[in-house]
């Protein structure tokens, strides 16, 4: 009889809600942030499990989404732009340092 080799483990199974401190890691931004965010005071819903407070995660790609679009609505992200060369404000900062 062949024996297979015994296959690899899966990685880190997707999860669909983050404890606070993962979904503010996630974010990229503090714990403190996520409360502030978090409603009723702000537009990112939370679930109440017993006692756990969990972010679903297509609430928080909702939030990046929506972010993300009011940001472009308002012109961002804005580049400096050097009518001589036509690079970014941001190149020609780190060219001078």
């Amino acid at each position: 009889m062949i024996r297979l080799p015994d296959p690899e483990p899966s990685p880190r199974p997707f999860r669909l809600a983050l404890r606070p401190d993962d979904a503010a890691e996630a974010l990229g931004i503090s714990r403190r942030k996520l409360q502030d965010l978090t409603q009723p005071n702000g537009p990112i819903p939370f679930l109440r499990v017993g006692t756990a407070v969990l972010y679903r995660v297509v609430d928080l790609d909702r939030f990046l989404a929506d972010g993300r679009d009011e940001a472009e609505a308002a012109g961002w992200p804005r580049q400096k732009v050097n009518p001589g060369n036509g690079e970014s404000g941001l190149a020609n900062a780190q060219a001078t340092e």
